[in-house]
């Protein structure tokens, strides 16, 4: 009696088929459904309704099988399911006919649609409008096609966007040939108050992150992360005099900002915590074509900072366009920080070749020592993740592994960009990263022959909590490493692992 009672509440009920759905748990959500029909039209609510985009993208796949599920059913049995749906996802469902079984359906929970063009279509040809609810809260469009389709996001798409939308909270905008300038995004933002927003035109970024538009994104107070990274662009670094008349007139720039991305000119770096004052998680691609050893003082005094990336790539990883290893010592004041991602910008060993043309201009100054690696990770002792470059540190590599050891006791992730040399874990006293239960390693090296036995066992040494290993490179030494690390794990007597005592083995590694 009590079970049929309890089942009996309508609330009860919901509650639930809504923790069955936190879960993830799709299959007992269908088979609730089938129970009784009281169930029946509840549970397929909570099942359709999907998930929001989360930052891994965990949930992505779920929600693409969803939208591609009521493109699959017939005609006559859509509408009810499109009713139900609150995410629809055409990231990886391309193509007119598509989008063709979605005309006419009406989606009044819709909450998140995600469009991509892949096929060099033309927009009108996926009549678009259709996806634009008022219950509408994030759009993201993105195009990735070859062909230079300026059409694909115009004004008049915006102005159609601002119009249907009111509600709309995040905006992704990927559309590196895009024919709007910045007097048409001033207007949309300006109509829709946007919390997140996240743009990428390409080359010509640049032009459209202006003064006008910088003022509009601040007016209002509502934005709270703003990401302006061209995936693809080498110059489109947001100009200085834009950011210093957004400064000079704005009395309160940026009050809820918290997370930003920019790609910029080194000589705007200053201007940043004037401009976003508020932020705690900043990802900054800048290009030291000046080497100054103090660009990143400004950052280093932004106190509040809680996640910080300094990124470089591509033609950016040259010596003369690098920021300088020491120009890093001062971030050692962030004591609030928790995650510091600098594997592609930090070169403490990054040494010009003798025969190369600036000789004469290179600074002595520039070389990493080891009280340098003291002064820059003894302040940073909230730090929990770190992703650091492991490539040519030289004799530096064993203090450096050191003050990590030392000074930041809670760190618990940690990833290595480039090669990770071994041979640094295993000299006397070898530093200890003691609480770390994740790590990422690029490529593994050693003085001589390597297999996955003898570097297992050299980590676990290095990390002795360790319970996570990934490998990001493709070479089959780092390969066969994390495929020993899996076995090591699983294996509850050691001794057996992989079936043999290679103690001798052990031995034998130099």
């Amino acid at each position: 009696m009590a079970v049929a009672a309890f089942w009996d509440v309508f609330e009860l009920r919901m509650k639930v088929f809504e923790c069955l759905r936190a879960d993830r748990c799709d299959v007992d959500l269908a088979r609730c459904a089938r129970v009784h029909g009281t169930w029946t039209d509840l549970a397929l609510n909570v099942l359709w309704l999907g998930y929001p985009r989360t930052q891994d993208g965990s949930d992505d796949d779920n929600n693409r099988k969803r939208t591609e599920a009521i493109a699959l059913l017939p005609r006559n049995r859509r509408q009810d399911y499109a009713s139900r749906v609150s995410v629809l996802d055409f990231s990886k469902l391309h193509g007119r006919l598509v989008h063709a079984m979605f005309d006419r359906l009406r989606f009044p929970k819709l909450k998140e649609v995600i469009l991509s063009n892949v096929d060099n279509d033309e927009p009108e040809e996926f009549r678009l409008s259709k996806y634009l609810q008022p219950t509408l809260e994030s759009l993201k469009l993105v195009d990735k096609s070859n062909d230079e389709d300026t059409n694909w996001l115009t004004a008049s798409f915006l102005a159609d966007v601002a119009k249907r939308c009111p509600g709309l909270k995040e905006v992704l905008l990927w559309a590196p040939y895009t024919s709007i300038d910045p007097v048409d995004l001033v207007q949309f933002f300006r109509s829709i108050r946007p919390q997140v927003i996240s743009i990428d035109f390409g080359e010509y970024a640049s032009e459209v992150l202006t003064y006008d538009v910088l003022s509009a994104l601040s007016q209002g107070g509502c934005l709270k992360s703003l990401v302006f990274v061209p995936d693809k662009a080498k110059y489109s670094d947001i100009e200085v005099d834009h950011l210093q008349r957004f400064f000079d007139a704005t009395r309160d720039p940026f009050p809820s900002l918290k997370r930003l991305e920019l790609v910029l000119e080194e000589n705007a770096v200053p201007l940043i915590p004037q401009c976003f004052p508020a932020i705690t998680w900043l990802r900054l691609d800048v290009t030291s074509y000046l080497r100054d050893e103090s660009i990143l003082k400004p950052i280093a005094n932004m106190s509040q900072l809680q996640i910080l990336e300094i990124v470089g790539d591509g033609d950016r990883r040259e010596y003369n366009h690098t920021i300088p290893a020491r120009a890093f010592i001062p971030l050692g004041s962030l004591s609030q920080l928790k995650s510091l991602k600098i594997g592609t910008s930090f070169y403490p060993s990054c040494m010009r070749e003798e025969d190369s043309e600036d000789h004469e201009s290179f600074s002595p100054d520039d070389k990493f020592v080891e009280s340098d690696v003291s002064d820059m990770f003894s302040g940073l002792t909230s730090l929990k993740h770190l992703s650091i470059n492991a490539l040519d540190y030289a004799d530096h590599d064993h203090h450096l592994w050191e003050s990590i050891s030392s000074f930041c006791p809670r760190l618990s992730s940690i990833e290595f960009v480039g090669s990770l040399d071994l041979w640094s874990l295993v000299l006397p006293n070898a530093p200890v990263l003691e609480d770390v239960t994740n790590m990422a390693v690029e490529q593994i090296r050693g003085r001589m022959s390597l297999v996955g036995f003898q570097a297992v066992r050299i980590i676990d040494n290095f990390a002795p909590k360790l319970q996570k290993l990934r490998c990001t490179g493709e070479s089959s030494i780092s390969q066969d490493v994390c495929t020993a690390w899996e076995e090591f794990r699983t294996t509850q007597d050691y001794f057996k692992f992989e079936g043999r005592n290679r103690i001798e083995e052990l031995a034998e590694w130099k």
